[in-house]
Order: C-alpha cells, then sequence, then structure tokens
C-alpha cells in the first residue's frame, strides 16, 4: 500500500472525471442563477481585505506581537 500523502499518489478519479464534475457544478449555479435572478449571489471575501486579528491602524500584528500579547508582555 502506498503512503497517501506521497506526491504520486494515486485518488482513482482520472483527469476527465475531474473536469466533467467541474463542469457539472458550474452548469448547476448557472441554472440556479437563471432560476432566481433576483436573489443576490453570495458573498464571498475579496482579496486583500483586512483579516480579524489585525491591528486597529490596520497594521497586520507580527507573530512576534502576538506572543508578546498573549504573555502580557506588551506595552
Amino acid at each position: 500500500m502506498t503512503n497517501p500523502r506521497h506526491p504520486d499518489y494515486e485518488t482513482g478519479i482520472t483527469d476527465e472525471a475531474a473536469i466533467e464534475g467541474h463542469d457539472l457544478i458550474a452548469r448547476a449555479e448557472e441554472e440556479e442563477e437563471r432560476m432566481h435572478p433576483d436573489k443576490p449571489e453570495p458573498a464571498m471575501p475579496a482579496v486583500g481585505h483586512p483579516a480579524e486579528g489585525q491591528a486597529k491602524h490596520g497594521k497586520k500584528e507580527s507573530t512576534m506581537e502576538k506572543v508578546k500579547h498573549a504573555l502580557h508582555l506588551d506595552k
């Protein structure tokens, strides 16, 4: 038996089956949009928006700052 973490591990699904599955989902989403044109699209997080763990000034906290805060070493 091969290791599932090995880069050459076979998943058992062919490229053709993966493409067909992707196309099926895409067509279903298009059909859903046609059936409900008044329904807004689901909100997707945009790339570049601030994450939850950012400081008030819009600056991302470094790992060291987070550790200092957790250990109550920040000033």
